[in-house]
């Protein structure tokens, strides 16, 4: 193994951050390492993923130094993923650095980067980015449009940009994307509009474990523990095994 060349380890590493073995993905980097080789492009993507799922900061700008060192800082994989790495562990200037210095961007880079902003809260500058990414002919995905559902938090404005993109996510036919309507689902909870999540919750195809959270804690908002009970019930009638019983208990709280 000491002596296995790159692309065995890159293999190797493809193979660990795609079953999701993080931890194992950055020692088998390590390893690579104490062996004498060094990584390539393909390396260092796999690598700055496990760093971004494990939101290890530190892990991900040693690596991002060894990426200039070895000249792969101009590589569009290496910045993405650089740029989603930073994103992911919210380190907003960071990600803005790597977005700014990308001389070709792409949706993923625009998702990260309106994702770095919701993050943080800072609606305005993410919706500011989802109209650039639409100037530059960039179609959004139900990504870019979950990102965006999950930093309207607070005011009224904010509020009403969670529902364009309500609109906008419509009228692009992501209606199976349940990712997406949960999201929206758990803003119209937040802002207290429970008819409006109700309705949504309604006319929703498919419903996940998340789905059904949501809607409980908008009842629950309003008092409703018969409904909650009376969904809760439904779920263990089609002996679907989505909420908990502990969940269920924090609610009614």
């Amino acid at each position: 193994m000491q002596f296995a060349p790159r692309r065995k380890w890159n293999l190797l590493i493809q193979s660990s951050t795609k079953d999701g073995l993080f931890l194992e993905s950055l020692d088998l980097y390590s390893s690579l390492l104490k062996s004498g080789c060094h990584g390539d492009h393909l390396t260092f993507t796999f690598v700055v993923k496990a760093c971004a799922q494990l939101a290890s900061l530190w892990s991900g700008r040693k690596v991002q130094s060894h990426v200039i060192l070895l000249g792969f800082q101009s590589d569009v994989f290496v910045q993405t993923s650089l740029l989603d790495m930073y994103s992911k562990c919210s380190s907003l200037s960071e990600a803005r650095q790597m977005f700014d210095e990308m001389p070709s961007k792409s949706v993923v880079s625009w998702n990260s980067m309106i994702s770095a902003y919701a993050k943080e809260f800072q609606t305005q500058e993410s919706f500011r980015h989802f109209n650039e990414m639409r100037s530059c002919c960039f179609t959004p995905t139900a990504s870019t449009c979950v990102s965006l559902v999950s930093g309207c938090s607070g005011s009224t404005s904010a509020l009403q940009q969670g529902k364009s993109v309500h609109c906008f996510g419509t009228k692009l036919g992501f209606h199976s994307d349940l990712r997406l309507w949960n999201s929206i689902l758990g803003m119209y909870v937040r802002f207290n509009l429970i008819d409006d999540a109700i309705s949504l919750f309604d006319s929703m195809k498919e419903r996940s474990g998340i789905t059904y959270t949501t809607i409980f804690g908008g009842y629950a908002k309003l008092g409703d523990c018969f409904m909650v009970l009376n969904l809760f019930n439904q779920i263990r009638l089609k002996q679907i095994e989505m909420v908990s019983i502990a969940n269920l208990m924090l609610l009614l709280q």
